[in-house]
């Protein structure tokens, strides 16, 4: 049983490990993102009414951010319930069964 407590710790702070991992790099790797010049000359094409064209790249950059977060979120919740659904198992193995004793 202390051996299997051990395990559970174990996957617990690979878990944890792999969410600090992924976070830092999503962090520090979105540093050197930079905006495409194509970007800036498309909104100033030719002196038209480029209002359209300013919302659609400003809905484009949200969705860029939040995409990997929900990706993120995702992986982090599905991981949380697989390991709560885990220890739930293993605690309902380890409690003694209740039989129907005649008294």
């Amino acid at each position: 049983m202390f051996l299997e407590e051990v395990r559970g710790y174990i996957l617990i702070v690979r878990i944890k490990t792999f969410i600090i991992v992924v976070a830092a790099f999503v962090v520090f790797a979105t540093g050197s993102a930079h905006a495409c010049p194509g970007c800036k000359q498309t909104t100033r094409a030719n002196g038209r009414d480029m209002g359209q064209v300013q919302k659609g790249f400003s809905y484009s950059v949200l969705f860029m951010l939040l995409f990997p977060m929900g990706l993120i979120y995702g992986v982090g919740h599905y991981s949380l319930r697989t390991l709560r659904r885990f220890e739930n198992e293993r605690d309902a193995a380890a409690a003694p069964e209740h039989k129907n004793l005649p008294s």
